[in-house]
């Protein structure tokens, strides 16, 4: 399936990376945003994909990113989000402080 032109924001862990490629390969204009600097390859590169180092629980890095890349392509076609959620003493899977259903404290 070709993707030519689409544009994709890639948020991850685990499989990001190869979702990133699959969709390159495919044609599609891609970012990719982790903490890890595993793609830094794909900083801005001629084709036009980028990578973003930073925490993807700091809701200000996510805003940030998907909304300068959405602005630099004038659109946001895919957002696909392969972020786990770990819960320890200094954070909280949810807004509102719980840890979801099925997690023990």
């Amino acid at each position: 399936m070709s993707l030519r032109g689409k544009v994709a924001y890639v948020a991850g862990q685990g499989a990001w990376l190869r979702i990133a490629q699959d969709l390159i390969q495919s044609g599609a204009h891609v970012a990719l945003a982790d903490l890890q600097a595993g793609a830094s390859q794909l900083r801005r590169d001629r084709d036009g994909h980028e990578y973003f180092e930073g925490d993807l629980t700091e809701e200000g890095f996510v805003q940030k990113t998907i909304a300068d890349w959405e602005r630099t392509h004038g659109r946001l076609d895919y957002l696909v989000n392969t972020t786990a959620c770990s819960c320890s003493p200094r954070s909280s899977c949810l807004r509102d402080g719980s840890r979801g259903p099925g997690i023990a404290s």
